[in-house]
């Protein structure tokens, strides 16, 4: 296959870059390309993903580092082409997620409340140049906070379980203990990327 072309860097989201290039002529018979990346020109061999589409979502990157991207083709009988021209860009995040919506608490038994919400799929803001913007491509995952006034600001010290506790889910739920009966509590929820930018929080439920 000949030489693809050069490919064309996104950032805005959270150690993760969009690359995308044109694709080679059907001619080339391409199976598939091949990105590779490093932090030196010349040097691409920090991490590499291949794909038959001709764009792809590199994460796992540093924020603030400059990356070298390159592409190359593969045909049906293995022949591998030269690599592309390399590209640089420098993963920054530049996104908020969105708040979440339809917070709902119920309580099934004495002392448990379960609380749930719709999954957050948006950033609040467009990210230049992602074709799938404002999708949220960095979510890790959600904060839900518990307090016994409606209008209290999430903090520390009410939050009931952070990111890592609860990832990313279709239909997101956490369920709290520890209540006191016959008391009346509100819960407040809040989403976060992989670099800790939180979102508003939700209204309370």
């Amino acid at each position: 296959p000949q030489k693809p072309a050069t490919p064309s860097l996104v950032t805005g989201h959270c150690g993760e870059l969009i690359v995308s290039w044109t694709a080679n002529p059907l001619v080339d018979q391409v199976s598939y390309y091949t990105v590779s990346w490093g932090t030196t020109s010349g040097n691409y061999t920090a991490g590499s993903i291949t794909t038959s589409s001709t764009s792809t979502y590199v994460t796992g990157l540093t924020n603030g580092t400059t990356y070298y991207v390159v592409v190359s083709a593969t045909d049906p009988a293995n022949n591998i082409s030269v690599n592309s021209d390399p590209a640089s860009a420098t993963p920054a995040n530049t996104n908020t997620p969105s708040a979440p919506t339809a917070v709902a608490a119920t309580s099934p038994t004495e002392g448990r409340m379960d609380v749930s919400w719709a999954a957050v799929t948006t950033n609040t803001a467009a990210t230049s140049g992602d074709p799938a913007s404002p999708l949220i491509r960095d979510l890790k995952g959600y904060r839900v906070y518990r307090e016994t006034t409606s209008g209290f600001t999430p903090a520390a010290g009410n939050k009931r379980a952070d990111e890592t506790t609860i990832g990313p889910m279709p239909s997101p739920s956490w369920q709290d203990a520890g209540m006191v009966a016959c008391r009346t509590y509100f819960w407040k929820v809040t989403a976060v990327d992989t670099c800790s930018v939180e979102s508003a929080a939700s209204s309370a439920a």
